[in-house]
């Protein structure tokens, strides 16, 4: 929301009178970095990354501050929901147009329909990939005689 007020002359000491032009459009509702990590339980860090990346527009104050508006906080909302369904920020820059709300859901856009049906099946191989270590792993484990839940003493390994 944009606010202006006409100039005002404030006199000083009776000697000299200064002129402040209130004209200036100010965004009300905006933020700095640190209110928005507060909001959001988002590290600076992460935000800085996150506009980095391209999710996070920011624009920047006369003296060098990052400002947030409003709908920044549900923006970084949704990038943490997205991340969280294990998303890399490169595909969150593809689908993030298309979410609504702070939750991962998405409009049906075509192209992000694609690219979630990818990263299935980009996961599933990766789920794949692990349960078939973890499967060695444990046969390790049974083949060197290691009873189950018996803690292993860290040093030097058996010979």
């Amino acid at each position: 929301m944009l606010s202006s007020v006409t100039p005002v002359k404030i006199p000083i000491r009776m000697r000299a009178t200064v002129n402040i032009d209130t004209s200036v459009k100010v965004k009300v509702n905006d933020m700095r970095i640190g209110e928005l990590a507060r909001r959001t339980g988002t590290s600076t860090r992460a935000l800085r990354h996150y506009e980095q990346q391209g999710l996070l527009t920011t624009t920047r104050q006369g003296n060098g501050y990052r400002s947030f508006d409003d709908s920044a906080a549900e923006t970084v909302l949704r990038i943490r929901a997205l991340l969280a369904a294990g998303l890399t920020t490169e595909v969150i820059g593809r689908v993030l147009p298309c979410t609504r709300d702070s939750t991962p859901r998405v409009e049906p856009c075509d192209e992000v329909v694609a690219i979630l049906r990818s990263e299935i099946d980009r996961m599933d191989t990766l789920a794949s990939h692990l349960a078939r270590s973890r499967e060695l792993l444990a046969s390790i484990l049974v083949e060197s005689g290691v009873p189950q839940g018996h803690p292993v003493r860290p040093g030097r390994a058996r010979r």
